[in-house]
């Protein structure tokens, strides 16, 4: 029988489940439940009477089994689709501390009785609503009954931008939708006792806010003392995220594994030193005790994300093997914390950080395994930092397409002075909360007054040129090539294949992947109700539209399209063309200008522009990039009329095919094409002008036009209801084929330098995970 808790079983058992996890993860659908009970039996004889081969292998499938059983009792929690967009009555309680926006206020909401048609239907745990009229004051914990109208879980789907609906999944949101305007908005009067811990840090939210008015590291403190990251504005990410250094700000594993410290020692010294105590308790169980018990009430208050759940884990073992005076290996504490972790929650692995604080653990406990002690204490301190950044690349490259150069440097000043200065004044600043008000006040301001010892720098750091290595998304065996590098050149001195690594390495910075001359790689991104779409050639980029605005913080320009240049190894605009003033078309505009250079700027209204020079757009604009041709079509010279109608409208060819942007042009400026360019609107894809309404695509511009596609760029149950279903049958009773954003996500065309059929490519379909709404 294989010893199970052995060193070496605990290890490879905990590698072979987080594999079955992985599978499970990889799934567009889950396979019927009669085909996964039935291995149970099975797993559990592998498990306990198997051979070595066969006991990894029911590892893995118990990680399979068990990821598979959460994820099936997630999905049971969908609301029927029949109640989309209907108004319903729920009651329940207020279950994430509120996050205050310009348009209102938006909150999770564990719903207790769900109401439809004077009928109650089993209702999801947990749904996530915005409220936007006559916001009361709202309290985690507080218990309501709202009418609200609901759709199932549906994010935007684009190469490089955030996956909504798995972190939703991964959170148990199984509905979003928003608060009515309504009477039966009331507030009911139980308060439940489990979100006791939830109010307390609520408080302490709101005493920090007020003890530290006016102060613009009142958002960091807040973060370091509860983990509550709400109120650190967009540029203070913006900065972190260039030096590398996101991590100090939220309460990580660095920073309870150091109160853990602090406590242990302090307790230890001053428990020796009573008689009393020692007589019944040793001084190094009792402050073991102590320290764990601090530990895990500062990992509660931060919410008991993943990187706080393995740093408390850790501890606790850590705590424990000094207890038992036993001395394992820190592989052996990892493996048993990495365990803990996806036993407690297997949808961990959908989340950036597990990979990114266990990598880093592994690292550390690679690096100061006794290979790396040459030299005095700042020289360690600094080679791990740069050995950190190195060994961390490719994760960092594979999850965001980019790391931060110069976070040696920033990490070796910041993280001392933020740990053992910033965040200790902001813990007793907390803790003072409700024993010393003025007391605490003081050293809440003094934790924001010395982050001042370290902000400038970072500042200065931010915008140091190339401090940000962006490059491509890798395929996946460039990412496995460049991670077998990296653990090569960790290997200790004098193995000879060491010096490998480099070559090794050599396709993760070399190898990009671009389209050859004359062909365009053209990408209709999803950007909700809007437009943004992107257009490729073997040297050059245009951008066509930006989407929208959603917030001062927040719009498709810094969400989506950002992001998916990044991951395509764009680092500069040739052309940004804004069609025209809508908040869906030009929304994100300045936050692209603002992330990349960009050469030209084309609008039809040049005055929506004010921070950045462009050119109005208009009929005869017409350059050659790489052997394709890019023509603006409309609007004519000084034409006057509905600004819809003076969208730009941009053709792109290669001689072989042609692509049509439209923009939001409406029947009179489908006309006047048809009129003055009839002979030049043929083109295989149209992106079809106004998002389907019932004001354009008329029949004698679709005759001039004759698409192989029409692309409809729409919102998931939109407010418009576009396209409008007398335009999609126009489209379809031509035998045009047809897709839209919403159901597809980003669609691409590589088009070739031949007349080779194109080939549409939907991110949503092609990416298909089981949490992805179909």
């Amino acid at each position: 029988m294989p010893n199970f808790l052995g060193k070496k079983s605990v290890v490879s058992a905990t590698l072979a489940c987080l594999v079955g996890i992985l599978i499970c993860q990889q799934l567009p659908s889950l396979p019927p439940v009669y085909w996964v009970w039935p291995l149970i039996p099975l797993v559990m004889w592998g498990i306990l009477r198997g051979s070595q081969p066969l006991y990894l292998a029911s590892c893995i499938a118990a990680g399979f089994i068990w990821t598979f059983s959460h994820a099936s009792l997630m999905l049971s929690k969908e609301i029927d689709p029949g109640i989309e967009g209907k108004d319903i009555t729920v009651e329940g309680f207020i279950h994430s501390l509120p996050v205050l926006t310009e348009h209102g206020s938006r909150f999770e909401f564990r719903v207790q009785r769900l109401i439809v048609d004077e009928k109650t239907p089993s209702p999801p745990n947990i749904i996530g609503l915005a409220w936007y009229k006559n916001v009361p004051k709202l309290s985690v914990g507080d218990a309501w009954r709202f009418q609200v109208r609901l759709k199932r879980p549906h994010g935007q789907r684009n190469p490089g931008s955030f996956d909504q609906e798995a972190w939703l999944f991964q959170r148990g949101v199984r509905a979003t939708g928003y608060v009515r305007d309504s009477a039966i908005n009331q507030p009911l009067p139980n308060r439940s006792y489990r979100y006791t811990i939830d109010r307390w840090r609520s408080y302490l939210a709101e005493q920090i806010k007020f003890a530290m008015e006016g102060s613009p590291f009142s958002g960091m403190v807040t973060a370091l003392a509860i983990g509550d990251a709400r109120d650190i504005s967009r540029d203070q990410w913006d900065i972190l995220r260039r030096t590398g250094t996101t991590h100090l700000i939220s309460i990580s594993g660095l920073h309870i594994s150091l109160v853990a410290m602090l406590v242990f020692t302090a307790v230890r010294w001053s428990w020796a030193r009573s008689s009393t105590l020692v007589s019944f308790v040793p001084a190094q169980i009792g402050a073991a005790f102590v320290a764990v018990m601090v530990a895990t009430v500062y990992a509660i208050l931060a919410g008991l994300s993943v990187p706080t759940q393995r740093a408390w884990i850790m501890v606790g073992v850590v705590m424990t093997l000094l207890v038992l005076r036993r001395n394992y290996q820190p592989s052996h504490i990892l493996g048993c914390a990495l365990f803990a972790v996806l036993l407690f929650d297997p949808f961990a692995v959908m989340s950036v950080g597990f990979w990114l604080s266990f990598a880093a653990v592994a690292i550390i406990f690679l690096v100061v395994n006794g290979r790396f002690s040459t030299g005095g204490l700042w020289w360690k301190w600094g080679r791990l930092h740069w050995i950190m950044t190195f060994a961390m690349a490719p994760l960092l490259v594979l999850f965001f397409q980019q790391a931060s150069l110069i976070s040696p440097l920033a990490n070796f000043i910041a993280v001392p002075w933020v740990s053992f200065v910033v965040t200790p004044l902001a813990l007793l600043g907390s803790l003072c909360v409700p024993l010393f008000p003025p007391l605490a006040t003081l050293l809440l301001k003094i934790a924001g007054l010395s982050m001042l010892g370290v902000w400038p720098l970072l500042e200065w750091l931010a915008k140091v040129p190339l401090a940000v290595w962006n490059v491509a998304m890798p395929s996946l065996w460039v990412l496995v090539v460049g991670l077998v590098g990296v653990l090569l050149l960790l290997l200790p001195r004098g193995i000879p294949i060491r010096w490998l690594g480099i070559v090794w390495l050599m396709p993760l910075v070399l190898i990009e992947r671009v389209p050859q001359t004359g062909e365009v790689w053209f990408t209709l991104l999803d950007v909700g109700q809007g437009l943004a779409a992107v257009a490729q050639t073997s040297t050059h980029t245009l951008v066509f539209d930006t989407g929208a605005r959603f917030s001062k913080d927040s719009d498709a320009g810094n969400s989506i399209v950002v992001p998916f240049l990044r991951q395509a190894g764009i680092d500069k605009l040739d052309v940004l063309v804004v069609s025209h003033a809508d908040n869906d078309h030009s929304g994100g505009a300045r936050s692209i200008t603002d992330e990349i250079p960009v050469a030209q700027v084309l609008a039809s209204d040049v005055k929506q522009l004010s921070w950045i020079k462009s050119d109005a757009c208009e009929v005869g604009q017409q350059w050659v990039w790489d052997g394709v041709s890019f023509e603006m079509m409309s609007p004519p010279p000084g034409a006057k009329g509905r600004e819809n109608n003076l969208s730009c409208v941009l053709r792109i060819s290669n001689g072989y095919h042609a692509i049509l942007l439209t923009g939001d042009i409406e029947a009179k400026a489908e006309r006047w094409l048809v009129r003055n360019a009839a002979e030049m609107l043929n083109s295989d894809v149209l992106v079809v002008p106004h998002h389907g309404s019932k004001t354009s695509s008329t029949e004698e511009f679709l005759q001039a036009v004759q698409p192989r596609y029409a692309l409809f760029p729409v919102g998931y149950r939109n407010r418009f209801g576009f396209p409008k279903q007398t335009v999609l049958q126009r489209y379809q009773e031509r035998g045009i084929h047809t897709m839209d954003t919403a159901s597809e996500g980003a669609i691409r065309f590589d088009v070739p330098q031949n007349d080779a059929p194109l080939v549409p490519h939907a991110y949503r379909r092609d990416n298909l995970r089981y949490w992805h709404s179909r």
